[in-house]
C-alpha cells in the first residue's frame, strides 16, 4: 500500500515536468522547421545579387529566415512564463515551467546571436 502511494505521487510529479518538456521541445522543433524551410527557400545563385544594392536584395524569406524562429521562442518562452504564474497561483509545481520559459529564451538570443548571418549578402 506504501508502495501505491508512492508511485501515485510520482505520476503527480511528473506529469507537469513530461508537459513542460514536451511544450519546449514542441517549440523548439517549430523554430528549427521553420528554420530549415526557410534557409532552404532563401538558397540563391551565386552572385545574384551581385550588381544590386544589399537592401535590395533582402527577401521576405530571409526576413522570415531571421526573424521568424527567435519570435516562435520568444512566444513560447512568454507562453512558458505565463504557465508558470497560473500553476503558482493554483500551488503546483511551478519551476518546470519556469526553467522551460528561460530554456526558451535562452534558445532565442542563441539564435537572435546566430541568425543575423541571413541578411548578409555576399556580393
Amino acid at each position: 500500500m506504501v508502495d501505491e502511494k508512492h508511485s501515485s505521487q510520482h505520476q503527480l510529479l511528473g506529469t507537469p515536468a513530461r508537459r513542460a518538456v514536451a511544450y519546449t521541445a514542441a517549440v523548439a522543433v517549430l523554430a528549427v522547421i521553420i528554420s530549415v524551410v526557410f534557409s532552404y527557400l532563401t538558397t540563391d545563385a551565386p552572385g545574384s545579387c551581385a550588381t544590386e544594392e544589399v537592401f535590395s536584395c533582402i527577401s521576405v524569406n530571409r526576413l522570415i529566415l531571421t526573424f521568424g524562429p527567435s519570435g516562435v521562442l520568444a512566444l513560447g518562452g512568454i507562453g512558458a512564463f505565463i504557465k508558470t504564474l497560473r500553476t503558482w497561483r493554483v500551488g503546483g509545481p511551478w519551476m518546470v515551467w519556469h526553467a522551460s520559459g528561460w530554456v526558451l529564451f535562452v534558445l532565442m538570443i542563441m539564435f537572435v546571436a546566430t541568425a543575423g548571418g541571413a541578411l548578409i549578402v555576399q556580393p
